[in-house]
């Protein structure tokens, strides 16, 4: 046991952490957009749908990708740029597919997404 080790605290694995993390992360976006059409405009600004979309691809961890593809829904469906946007990136069969089914997963929509201008403002 190490020795500042205190054993009722959780360890979680580094790479399931940063799961959560993320998972945290865009549920509590999708809250706070909801919440302020203002704040979301911001958060726009700050890339959070490109974040978004690469969570989605997170094949690792369905429950990032879930909270991802609920959050992005918001975006896509109350801002037409977010709209055009994830249209362009994601193609129009994909497109539809996630507006039919908001908690449909991309897996791999990351590829190409890096370095892609998703909003770059």
């Amino acid at each position: 046991m190490f020795p500042h080790s205190d054993p009722a605290t959780l360890h979680l694995p580094e790479p399931l952490s940063v799961y959560v993390q993320q998972a945290a992360a865009a549920k509590t976006i999708g809250i706070l957009a909801q919440d302020s059409t203002k704040l979301a405009e911001e958060m726009i600004q700050l890339r959070v749908v490109h974040g978004l979309m690469c969570a989605m691809g997170n094949q690792d961890h369905t429950t990032c990708q879930r909270q991802a593809s609920i959050s992005l829904e918001y975006f896509v469906r109350t801002f037409p740029i977010v709209e055009e946007h994830v249209r362009k990136a994601t193609g129009e069969t994909l497109f539809q597919l996630f507006m039919v089914n908001g908690l449909l997963y991309l897996p791999g929509l990351v590829t190409g997404l890096e370095h892609g201008s998703i909003l770059q403002g």
